[in-house]
């Protein structure tokens, strides 16, 4: 843990990471479809996806890592659990 992150700070760090995730899972094509056209380098491909979906370069980089496996509609199923369980945290 990074010093002066709170515990509040790692709760919606990570439910902006979930978040994303999600977002690419939801459109699987479009984010397929940017990493496939997108000139240069893997900055590029961060540029155009924090662009195109209004996201912060850790969410963008948070996609990119992203393995073909959490495309499985289970996976996907505990990510949205997780996602409602940290924002439950976050209005606790």
């Amino acid at each position: 843990m990074l010093t002066g992150m709170t515990a509040f700070d790692n709760l919606r760090g990570r439910q902006l990471v979930i978040s994303a995730l999600i977002l690419a899972v939801d459109n699987r094509d479009r984010v397929l479809e940017i990493c496939a056209t997108t000139d240069g380098d893997v900055s590029h491909v961060r540029a155009a996806l924090v662009r195109e979906f209004k996201l912060d370069p850790m969410q963008a980089d948070a996609i990119l890592g992203m393995q073909v496996r959490q495309f499985t509609p289970r996976v996907i199923a505990l990510m949205r659990v997780e996602l409602a369980e940290v924002e439950a945290e976050l209005r606790a």
